[in-house]
């Protein structure tokens, strides 16, 4: 019996294998009317010399489906969370499509190295990707870049096919429940 619950597992695990490996990165998050999402820093890639102005930025980028004419969208950025008042509050409707947004916003924001930007989809729809974050100091600018993750289909079917056989596994190595064999038939016996 062992040998046979080794020999049916092969197959699932090749494939959870062969799933997890072809969608390892990301993909972005489509935003319609009224969705929102919040993409967060926290440390930075690096720093870099510069001779600037003193900015905290943040540039939403987006994949195939760009910010269009007649679209439009809110880009918010706050110190920590949510939660707390946005430092820093834009509304893009370009008049022709544009691969990303940028907004700024005062230093101060993200002198701690961490952050975040909350994009808000207010009428069509764009593919968000990723955020690049920038605090621009008076002699460098350090930055970040955070992509937007999407759990992919075939990812998600895996994980279920995976979570249905190890039931299905232990299931079958257990056997039969007898308490719920028992309540059964003796649920039976009483409506007699």
């Amino acid at each position: 019996m062992k040998k046979m619950m080794i020999t049916s597992m092969l197959p699932l695990t090749t494939c959870l294998i062969t799933c997890c490996s072809l969608s390892a990165e990301a993909q972005g998050v489509l935003l319609t009317a009224g969705d929102t999402v919040s993409i967060e820093f926290n440390g930075f890639d690096g720093c870099h010399p510069f001779d600037g102005g003193i900015a905290s930025s943040a540039r939403v980028l987006f994949g195939d489906n760009m910010l269009d004419p007649g679209e439009s969208l809110r880009l918010e950025m706050f110190a920590n969370t949510v939660n707390d008042p946005a430092f820093a509050t834009q509304v893009f409707s370009p008049g022709s499509s544009v691969p990303f947004v940028q907004i700024s916003g005062p230093v101060s924001g993200w002198l701690d190295n961490q952050g975040l930007v909350r994009v808000t989809m207010l009428s069509g729809s764009v593919d968000v990707f990723g955020a690049h974050f920038f605090v621009d100091q008076t002699s460098q600018y350090c930055d970040a870049v955070v992509a937007v993750p999407e759990p992919s289909v075939a990812m998600v079917i895996a994980l279920a096919s995976v979570v249905g056989a190890v039931a299905f596994s232990f299931r079958r190595i257990r056997g039969p429940n007898p308490h719920r064999a028992q309540a059964l038939s003796g649920s039976n016996d009483n409506s007699s």
